[in-house]
């Protein structure tokens, strides 16, 4: 019995440590305002997160971008499937990923994630 109960400690501990230490996350997504993501992008670079706006391309730059109507600056939209994207252009999306900044493109999200606005998450 005591057998049982040391190695489900133990399980459980080795396992919370390779999660928090492993780069799995274990705490939940946080929802960053695209205002919020533009004025200080230092407090949320290299965290995980999930915004929201109206995806573009925008031609000049060639990239994917999400804004609103009262924000100034877009944020980039890395992802590697590109149909994605191209599938939701000109819609409100959420996006989640890992948020970063680069000089010269500004705050960008490396995206796991692009769905429309109004469907449900993922796993929900």
């Amino acid at each position: 019995m005591y057998t049982a109960l040391v190695a489900l400690i133990t399980f459980v501990l080795s396992t919370y440590f390779l999660l928090e230490h492993g780069g799995g996350k274990i705490s939940a997504v946080q929802e960053v305002s695209l205002h919020g993501l533009t004025l200080t992008p230092q407090n949320y670079e290299g965290q995980v997160g999930s915004t929201s706006g109206r995806l573009v391309h925008n031609d000049n730059l060639n990239v994917y971008e999400i804004g609103a109507p009262d924000e100034n600056y877009p944020v980039v939209i890395r992802m590697s499937d590109e149909r994605v994207l191209v599938s939701l252009v000109g819609q409100d999306v959420i996006v989640t990923g890992l948020f970063g900044f680069e000089n010269g493109l500004g705050v960008y999200i490396e995206a796991d994630s692009v769905r429309p606005a109004a469907s449900p998450a993922p796993g929900a």
